[in-house]
């Protein structure tokens, strides 16, 4: 039956003699990809090192820029560039570097201090760096202007400038997270002075106050300084709250309309640019560079316009970058080679950092202003997710550079692209008017779901409109299902996923689907109380608003954590959506075709699992394997035109005498029936155990060796260390670090005539491979699970190939 397979085999066996590593070579695609972006910044890393002075600082006399003291605030500028790259303090360049910056003098000039600080701060070792970062926060703010400025000396009398006063405030928000204390007043002054400077037209210049009242236009550098200062200063000011005649907060009254921030982008979308610095030729361009992150990253805009700013600036400057010694130095610049590579790297790395939100941006388009809504419902509260981010990038074991951003369901469709909502892996949909998305919409949503996202949604100011339209758009996404909204029973994973929730006194409610919980819904309005957060809140805020906004940040971070496990994936430049129709193979007869077996269990839990194992297979051997698999009874005839045959579930089940017949039958001409417990599933495991004593009377199934060559490169992948995700113990037990277990892969079997017709692991592999995986899923992460699968398959056909012993 399954000679032709046999002869399969050998093919397979031919091709990773040939390429056994599954190296792939060949030119640069014409889109930019995640290891062109990562080889980038290891060769300006290396570029830094070659530059450091014997006593660990960066800069000579040769190179000496104005207005940095002793090249302090180049040396500082380097080590923050290596510290974002993700480089450890603990790096010889990085610690060198990092003392000799604590034993240098503070210096006078605003960009020297600020930039010490904002190393320091990078550096993350509070217990040596605390003390010395809250003195130069103090001097820095000891040199703001009454007008809210700064200027090249931190004395308040000198001329100020946007440049020097970016710097500033870059440095007092690094301050303000890493413990030390800001005056509230100097953020106020920060914000008025970056509102009424503006240029009618949205844009900033060098000296701001030469725009008041004048029709003049600024340049790209400026324009994305006072984008930045001025999100910053905003999300720094903890408003006095208003409160109800109950005590709670009022977060739903008329609120003075400001468009600062949207005619600063406006701007930027009409000159943008990432190869020259707009409006002001190519001087000053990676500095510009720079700032066009910290704008885009800060405010949480993914897109000026059409524009992509990260992924049209990493390849601009991956394209742009030294081939003989990874720096960055135009000609025309102004600033030399250690500066120019440090903002480069900069802008690479800190770009790719975890996005852990999309906040949804949904309704009509504005006729007149195509980027924007006709309503602001999406919005109602526009700085809840920025502040909720900025709170649980401060708790213990989560990355410490974490960002979120906006995404538009409107160009997302246009683009046919599940990659834009893919870039987070929870979207937060929030607004206090009914939602009304056509069909196109809740199409994308769906396949978001499937691919891996998680809803989170909430109503602003209480919305009985938004409330009902949410439960009508979970019917239509899951109109075939029948699924709506249900109280999360009291054993719920995010109870316990970072906090102790108590489930009485909290009320989440959601949607289940294949292998977790897919949607979250909780019908307070959390994202009036997430704004209210601050690191330093209003004097004479009462006990009761304390109370409520510590328990809606607690309900955001276990979301949060149940969602990712505390570690969302970082930004993504490579495709992430797997389209079952452009990935289809068209191949009808190819060299693998894989059955999915069906039982009574929930055996489509993870429908996209096997597909996209496939799919791996394809990229890690150089096969042509059929991506599209059918889904087989026991009893189907087609079985036997299939070697192997996949199944998973999370239920119980149970075969019938006459399936457990033929599938033994199966089995015994050749068959290799894989199979995986979905989350380590329980009830699915126990029924599994006792179809293979009903297949095979006689036999036990046994742990496989982790010596046995389907854990080799002899088969494919090198198997020798795993990652799998144990969920804690106990009902009140929270998510650590430690629950990822590193070690041998645990896979079980029997053996029958010399070869294995079953190969099963108790723990996850499907949902891992369908990215669905959650903290109460036992099984493999997703890279790992593919690895895994690939061997499971190759061996499978592999099987009576004579494997050489491993040598010692």
């Amino acid at each position: 039956m399954f000679q032709t397979y046999i002869s399969i085999s050998r093919t397979i066996l031919l091709a990773m003699s040939i390429s056994i590593c599954f190296l792939a070579t060949g030119p640069l695609s014409a889109e930019l990809t995640q290891a062109e972006v990562l080889s980038s910044i290891r060769q300006g890393t290396q570029f830094l090192f070659s530059k450091q002075n014997g006593d660990g600082s960066w800069g000579s006399a040769a190179m000496a820029v104005s207005h940095d003291d002793a090249n302090i605030g180049t040396s500082s500028l380097v080590v923050l560039a290596l510290l974002n790259c993700g480089l450890e303090p603990s790096e010889p360049h990085v610690k060198k570097g990092l003392e000799w910056i604590r034993n240098a003098s503070n210096g006078r000039s605003t960009y020297t201090v600020s930039l010490k600080l904002m190393a320091l701060a990078a550096a993350k070792q509070p217990e040596k760096d605390l003390t010395r970062m809250q003195l130069l926060a103090s001097e820095i703010e000891a040199g703001q202007t009454n007008s809210g400025e700064w200027g090249y000396d931190l004395s308040p009398g000198n001329y100020a400038d946007n440049s020097n006063t970016q710097f500033a405030v870059l440095a007092l928000r690094d301050a303000v997270h890493a413990g030390a204390r800001v005056d509230p007043e100097t953020w106020e002054k920060t914000k008025t002075h970056f509102r009424e400077t503006q240029f009618r037209d949205g844009s900033w210049g060098y000296r701001g106050r030469n725009g008041l009242g004048g029709g003049r236009t600024g340049y790209g550098s400026m324009t994305v300084a006072g984008i930045s200062s001025y999100v910053i200063s905003k999300s720094m000011i903890a408003d006095e709250d208003k409160l109800k005649p109950d005590g709670t907060p009022d977060c739903c009254g008329n609120e003075e309309e400001e468009d600062t921030l949207e005619r600063g982008v406006e701007w930027m979308a009409r000159h943008f640019s990432v190869e020259a610095n707009p409006a002001n030729s190519g001087y000053f361009l990676f500095y510009y560079l720079y700032g066009l992150e910290r704008a885009g990253r800060l405010s949480g805009i993914r897109f000026f316009g059409e524009h992509d700013w990260y992924r049209e600036g990493a390849r601009f400057l991956v394209a742009r970058q030294s081939k003989q010694d990874g720096s960055w130095f135009p000609r025309q610049d102004y600033l030399n080679p250690v500066l120019n590579t440090s903002f480069c790297l900069l802008f690479l790395s800190k770009g790719l950092s975890p996005v852990l939100f999309n906040k949804l941006k949904y309704g009509r388009p504005d006729p007149v202003k195509p980027n924007e809504m006709m309503s602001d419902t999406w919005k109602r509260h526009d700085r809840d997710i920025h502040r909720l981010t900025d709170w649980i990038t401060g708790l213990e074991k989560w990355p410490k550079l974490m960002s979120w951003q906006v995404v538009d369901i409107n160009k997302a469709v246009s683009n046919n692209s599940v990659d834009d909502l893919l870039q987070a892996p929870i979207l937060y949909i929030s607004g206090d008017e009914p939602l009304n998305f056509p069909e196109t919409h809740v199409k994308l949503l769906r396949r978001y779901l499937d691919q891996g996202g998680i809803i989170f949604a909430t109503p602003s100011c209480d919305s009985d409109a938004f409330k009902t339209s949410f439960k009508e758009l979970i019917a239509k996404i899951y109109e075939e299902e029948g699924l709506k909204l249900e109280p999360l029973a009291a054993d719920h994973p995010v109870y316990r996923s970072e906090f102790l929730l108590h489930p009485e006194t909290v009320d989440l409610q959601g949607v289940d689907y294949g292998c977790r919980t897919t949607i979250l819904y909780c019908p307070d309005d959390l994202g009036c109380l997430w704004e209210l957060w601050a690191r330093n809140p209003p004097k004479g805020r009462t006990p009761k608003v304390t109370t409520m906004v510590t328990r809606a940040t607690y309900i955001g971070a276990n979301v949060a954590a149940y969602a990712t496990g505390r570690e969302p994936p970082k930004k993504q430049l490579d495709p992430i959506a797997i389209d079952t129709a452009a990935n289809e193979t068209k191949i009808e007869r190819g060299l693998l075709q894989v059955a999915q077996l069906k039982h009574g269990g929930n055996w489509d839990t993870a429908p996209l699992a096997l597909h996209n194992l496939l799919l791996a297979l394809n990229e890690a051997a150089g096969l042509t394997a059929k991506t599209e698999s059918p889904a087989l009874s026991p009893q189907a005839e087609e079985l036997e035109r299939y070697p192997i045959v996949y199944t998973h579930g999370r239920s119980p089940f149970e075969l019938s005498s006459s399936e457990i017949t033929r599938l033994r039958r199966y089995l015994d001409n050749g068959g290799c029936l894989f199979a995986d417990a979905c989350c380590g599933s329980k009830q699915f495991d126990e029924s599994f155990r006792k179809l293979v004593k009903q297949l095979y009377p006689e036999k036990e199934l046994q742990r496989i060796p982790a010596s046995h060559p389907l854990f080799t490169s002899q088969v494919g992948h090198d198997l020798d260390q795993v990652r799998r995700r144990q969920p804690p113990a106990g009902k009140n037990a929270g998510i650590d670090t430690s629950d990822v277990v590193i070690g041998e892969p645990f896979l079980e079997s029997l053996e029958f005539n010399g070869r294995f017709p079953i190969i099963y692991s108790k723990y996850d592999i499907s949902c891992a491979l369908q990215k669905q995986s959650s903290i109460s899923c036992s099984g493999y992460i997703p890279e790992d699970a593919a690895r895994i699968g690939v061997n499971i398959l190759l061996y499978a056909l592999m099987q009576g190939f004579t494997f050489q012993e491993n040598a010692e």
